[in-house]
């Protein structure tokens, strides 16, 4: 009877460590999933400069804005003096609009994000080569559009989802940035404030 005993509480024991084994599998597996996830998150974090110029408005974060700022859901305004036009953030291109000098970016599970530049100044269609397609994934930085010279125009970044800026807001995106001359690598919107952030 105790060698039956025996082979019962180590065939429980077994049983018990082999649950462990299978629980700590799991629990690994959901924290490195987890952390694969915050890592992605994190990617999105920083919005930069789509090009070299001057950094106009920051109508999401302003008081006062422009009806037609409202409507577009403009988050960041330039005066590009450039010869692209590149990624403001890691995404996947969603849509291109020649006729509108219009692409439109996936930068994250919620974030949409529009990057126009003034119609009646250039186009895309006569002026510039378009260096991506829908579909395609793109990093910050990367050009999207390369003109034939080096233009002079007013360009917008536009909120295309979420649909109003208090959501984007509250996933706690800021201006990181003041108005005036700016450089495609220089952070513009951040959810992690660095050293020069804006001042209302």
């Amino acid at each position: 009877m105790s060698d039956f005993l025996n082979h019962l509480k180590e065939d429980v024991e077994k049983g018990g460590e082999e649950i462990k084994d299978v629980w700590d599998h799991a629990k690994e597996s959901f924290e490195a999933d987890a952390a694969a996830e915050n890592a992605e998150l994190d990617s999105y974090h920083d919005l930069f400069a789509w090009a070299d110029g001057s950094l106009l408005a920051l109508p999401f974060d302003e008081k006062e804005i422009s009806q037609k700022d409202q409507e577009m859901r403009t988050l960041a305004v330039m005066a590009v003096k450039d010869q692209s036009i590149c990624a403001p953030a890691d995404g996947v291109i969603e849509s291109i609009d020649l006729p509108q000098n219009t692409i439109v970016i996936k930068t994250s599970p919620v974030n949409t994000l529009a990057i126009k530049v003034c119609v009646g100044t250039v186009s895309f269609e006569k002026d510039a080569t378009i260096l991506v397609h829908p579909g395609q994934d793109v990093q910050a930085g990367q050009p999207l559009v390369r003109f034939a010279h080096p233009i002079e125009a007013k360009s917008k970044l536009m909120l295309a989802e979420p649909k109003t800026f208090a959501d984007f807001k509250g996933a706690g995106y800021v201006p990181n940035h003041e108005p005036g001359v700016i450089g495609r690598n220089e952070i513009i919107i951040t959810t992690q404030p660095k050293a020069k952030v804006y001042k209302a």
